[in-house]
């Protein structure tokens, strides 16, 4: 089934900044179903932040799966990249789905935390694991710290078909869980506007 995209969509605030916003919501076109999905483009004047206007739509598999993505462009590519390598559509379910949506996330912090212990460390994440009494106490007291405050750095909104009805899921990147609405999901700077919007209609 179609999945209609509308876009770049930008509200002017009054600091001469842009809000940013991405939606993704069920809907019925011609008695049949249909995901819109919705997004900006971020500038913000005035900011470093202002040279990352860019895309916030991208695609997992052609015009299959709809992507939509918040903050740092780097740590969402990678992400999308993490999905495009380990996401397994075939035998996919109602029952199954939600399992199999949240496991990439899962892999892309795992590699995230074993990349920063080797940055800091020189050592593979296991071995730290496994030898802590071999690093200085106030180094494994840091890494340890920083690891749980590690976030993905991005927010994600996937959304799909299943058994012909609509499935939209948003990845949390400060805690790495994976939310699921049947009416809409909203990320973004502009989020909590467009959510009292959406929950007025």
């Amino acid at each position: 089934m179609r999945l209609p995209v509308h876009g770049p969509n930008r509200q002017r605030l009054p600091q001469g900044e842009y809000m940013t916003r991405c939606i993704a919501a069920p809907c019925m076109d011609r008695k049949k179903p249909c995901i819109v999905v919705s997004s900006d483009f971020k500038a913000e004047i005035g900011d470093v932040a202002g040279a990352e206007i860019q895309n916030k739509l991208f695609w997992l598999y052609e015009e299959d799966w709809p992507v939509l993505i918040s903050n740092t462009a780097s740590s969402a590519l990678a992400l999308i990249g993490t999905y495009r390598q380990t996401f397994k559509r075939q035998g996919i379910s109602k029952a199954n789905v939600y399992d199999r949506v949240v496991q990439p996330p899962l892999k892309y912090k795992e590699k995230r935390i074993c990349d920063y212990v080797q940055a800091r460390t020189g050592k593979p994440y296991e071995y730290f694991r496994q030898h802590p009494l071999e690093f200085d106490k106030t180094l494994r007291d840091d890494v340890w710290g920083d690891i749980q405050k590690l976030k993905l750095g991005c927010d994600f909104i996937l959304s799909t078909f299943i058994g012909g009805d609509p499935f939209i899921f948003w990845m949390d990147g400060d805690t790495c869980e994976v939310h699921r609405d049947e009416n809409f999901l909203a990320m973004g700077s502009g989020a909590p506007v467009a959510t009292s919007v959406l929950c007025f209609r």
